[in-house]
């Protein structure tokens, strides 16, 4: 359904529902609307949707509809993963140290993908940033692996 692709779009995109028929989010990218529709077209967003730019809205209201304590909780727990299994790996077997580099990587792209990158005074990035830099160390640790495996 169309209702399903624009909402899944949108939430990708990092919007949230603020009304049964208006999703926002802060305003804090420099891009262009039409970069915009293009960007959500590509996640699946109708191209019957009005996509427009709010100059200001109240602040408390926008903080609402995001869960920026679990947002960082989510950072936080696959950062912990990550530091976790790289003290470990070298007592895994090889075929189980490809296992769970390919299971955690995954799982910590799948929750840098889905921040919605707040701006700093709705959600400070400091999470963000040292769970980004946990996982490229990992994922070049990682990658060796994989390539003498490969």
């Amino acid at each position: 359904r169309t209702k399903d692709r624009n909402a899944r779009a949108l939430t990708w995109a990092g919007f949230r529902a603020h009304a049964p028929q208006l999703w926002v989010r802060p305003n804090n990218f420099a891009e262009p609307i039409d970069a915009t529709r293009r960007r959500l077209a590509g996640l699946g967003l109708s191209d019957k949707t009005t996509i427009c730019v709010l100059s200001e809205a109240e602040p408390d209201t926008l903080a609402q509809l995001w869960d920026t304590r679990q947002l960082n909780a989510l950072h936080q727990q696959s950062m912990r993963a990550l530091e976790q299994s790289t003290r470990g790996l070298e007592r895994l077997k090889p075929v189980r140290q490809l296992e769970e580099t390919f299971r955690l990587g995954r799982a910590a792209i799948r929750v840098l993908v889905a921040d919605p990158l707040l701006p700093e005074d709705l959600c400070p990035g400091v999470f963000r940033q040292r769970h980004t830099e946990v996982m490229l160390v990992y994922d070049d640790r990682a990658r060796r692996l994989w390539q003498n495996f490969i």
